[in-house]
Parts: C-alpha cells; structure tokens; sequence
C-alpha cells in the first residue's frame, strides 16, 4: 500500500552502508599514507560490503537484555573473528566480555560511586598530564581537533571539541576510581578508542538502541574502560601500574612467541640487537589504539576483548611475519625504519587472517607468563 513502511517497526532493517572514496574513512579519522595503499583501499570496501551483509545477522544474534545468550560459542567465535561490523561495536564490544561494564556499574553503585560522582572529584597530581595528553589523542579526527594554548594544552572554552571534554572527564574519573593506578601515559589512546566506538551515531539502523538518548555515550564508554582494565582477561590496567608489570610481562611474551613461531627472524633481529621494547612498546601499551589505523585496532580489540591476550600476541608476531622477507635482508637501521613505518604500510586482511594460522593456544599463554612471573622479582611487582 502507498506510504506504508517496507518493514514494521520491529522488522529488522537492509543495512545501507556502503564504502565510498572520501576525506575521512568510517571512524572519521582522514585519509592519510596507509590510506592510499592498495590494500587498504581495497580492505575498507571489502569490510563496508561485509558490514552490510552481516548487519542483520548480527541484529538477530544480538539481543537487547539478553546478549549473546543461546548463541553457540562456535558461532559467535566464528563470527568476531571475521570482525565485529562498525555498526554493532557499541553493543557487541561489552556482551564479548567475561565481566562486562554492568558489572563494575553494579559493584561501584553498591559502594554508592556513579560515574558523575568520579568526575567532579577533587583536582589530583594526574590532572596536569591528562591535560596536556588529551590534545595529543587522535588531533587529526574532527571530533578530537581542538585549539591549543600555551603550554600544550587545549584553549578551552564553547570551541573545545566535545571529545576532548568527555576524554577529559573519563580519564580523570577512572583515577579518582582506582587510585593504585591512577592514569598513565597510553590510556588516552585507548579511552579516545572506546570513546569512538561508542558513538551512537555510528550505530547500526537494526540496533534496538539506535532511538535512545546518544547521551550516555560518554558513561558508557567509561564502564567499558573500567571493564577491559580489570577485568580477568584482559587485566589493562597491570599495563599502567606504577610497575608497568603488564607492559613488561607483555614484550616477554610477545617475544617468547616470536621466538617460537619466526625463530629465524627473531634470530635476526637479536644479531642486529633489535629489542622488542625498542619498536613493540607502544602496541602493546596501547593494543594497537595509538598508531595503527583504526580499522585495524577494531579488528584487534574484537578478538582481544572476547579472547584476551593470546590474539594481541599473535598479531604482533605476524606484523613481523607478513613482512619477514623484506626484514630479514635489513640491518639495524633499516629494521628499526620498517618497522616504524608498520603501522602506515600495514596490510590489514593479510596480518590478520596470517595472525589467525599461527599457532597459539590459551595454556602456551598461560604457560609464558607464568615464566614471566617466575622470573620477576616480588619488588618489581
């Protein structure tokens, strides 16, 4: 009938979405060196078509109040394995999780902390650092481009970017939360990631959210940080303690599974005293948030949040496995150019599906870091 609706209001809806050629890429970030690759070009088409034709499979096995319940794990694994569609990050990212945001909300509100609460706590010894590190989040993304005054912080006032205020109030909260913690270095990039994946405006059409309030964006996006920082699997915050604990024990293992899955390019890299911590320390701090393209850092924190750690070491092992030719005949100096250059010339499709085959299973995980453990000293924890 005329002027009646193709689909009734509980009707899933045909995604839109398509990949078109413009000044930014689907996370709003612009087109710069990586992408104009032909790789990238293509990967960003082949995801938008992807995205499109997996929009209502996820909106079938995503309910509202009930998650992934009912989903066998051999699906749902099969399927955040092939990428989480940029629609559905908002939703699916906390549902991926052992303990989810709810259940730190729930646990702070029995204490009587809300988020609100965390923001106007007293100025504290971070409020400086966090100041001048959220003008340094993302300044080429339109939502984080800011005016900066002297001292390298932003101007302030009606024209400070709305992203640079919620960053702001986000970092601020999760150190007056955990005050063991507090805020280092790195955590900016991956709140100004989750920041971004929680945009509700980014939200897929079959989303049951799609018509709520887009102001719980920013909450929302702190419960999912507090979340990923302490939760069992994905332990960030031992990233940032004041030992770095989680950094070191992270460049251990990484290397541990270098060693074991490219033993020839690990040798290589040793002869020419290349160290993990000389390129790796910023993927690992950050998992892959601060430097690489936001296409591909969603693709890691797809699998990092629904499976930890293992896939994070596996796609650091194949950054360097997918370029092992070429960095096998370089000597120190073009080592440490390459892989500076990784992030800007990284082939998306090809790492992963490569981090994918190699072979890692979660005891070998457990097993490395407990070397790790074992071989640290209790003071340096």
């Amino acid at each position: 009938a005329r002027g009646k609706e193709k689909n009734s209001p509980g009707q899933p809806r045909h995604s839109t979405h398509t990949y078109k050629m413009s000044s930014t890429d689907a996370w709003g970030f612009p087109q710069g060196a990586w992408h104009g690759t032909g790789e990238a070009v293509k990967f960003q088409q082949t995801t938008a078509d992807k995205d499109a034709e997996r929009d209502l499979k996820w909106a079938r096995m995503l309910h509202p109040t009930k998650g992934f319940s009912g989903v066998p794990t051999a699906v749902l694994k099969r399927r955040w394995r092939k990428g989480v569609p940029r629609g559905w990050r908002r939703a699916a990212w906390p549902e991926l999780m052992d303990h989810g945001p709810a259940e730190f909300k729930t646990a702070a509100g029995l204490r009587q902390i809300t988020y609100q609460s965390l923001v106007n706590s007293p100025p504290s010894s971070y409020d400086e650092v966090i100041e001048k590190d959220v003008v340094r989040t993302f300044p080429r993304h339109a939502r984080f481009a800011t005016a900066v005054a002297d001292g390298g912080r932003s101007a302030g006032g009606d024209d400070e970017a709305a992203a640079i205020s919620s960053l702001r109030r986000i970092l601020r909260a999760y150190a007056a939360l955990d005050k063991e913690c507090g805020y280092c270095q790195g955590m900016n990039y991956v709140a100004g990631l989750l920041l971004l994946a929680c945009d509700s405006a980014s939200r897929s059409p079959n989303d049951p959210s799609a018509s709520s309030d887009a102001a719980d964006d920013e909450e929302r996006c702190f419960w999912l940080l507090v979340a990923t920082a302490r939760g069992p699997r994905t332990r960030l915050r031992d990233l940032y303690l004041p030992s770095m604990v989680g950094c070191r024990r992270a460049l251990y293992a990484y290397d541990a599974f270098l060693r074991k899955l490219r033993p020839k390019l690990a040798a290589h890299l040793e002869r020419e005293n290349v160290q993990p911590a000389m390129y790796a320390t910023h993927w690992f701090v950050t998992v892959f948030a601060a430097q690489f393209p936001a296409p591909f850092a969603a693709r890691a924190w797809d699998r990092f949040l629904a499976e930890g750690w293992k896939p994070v070491y596996q796609i650091g092992v194949a950054l360097l496995a997918a370029r092992e030719r070429e960095l096998l005949a370089l000597d120190f100096e073009g080592l440490m150019g390459a892989l500076r250059r990784l992030p800007e010339t990284v082939d998306v499709e090809r790492t992963l599906g490569l981090a994918l085959r190699l072979r890692v299973i979660t005891s070998d995980v457990r097993d490395v870091e407990k070397r790790f453990g074992d071989d640290v000293k209790p003071q340096d924890l």
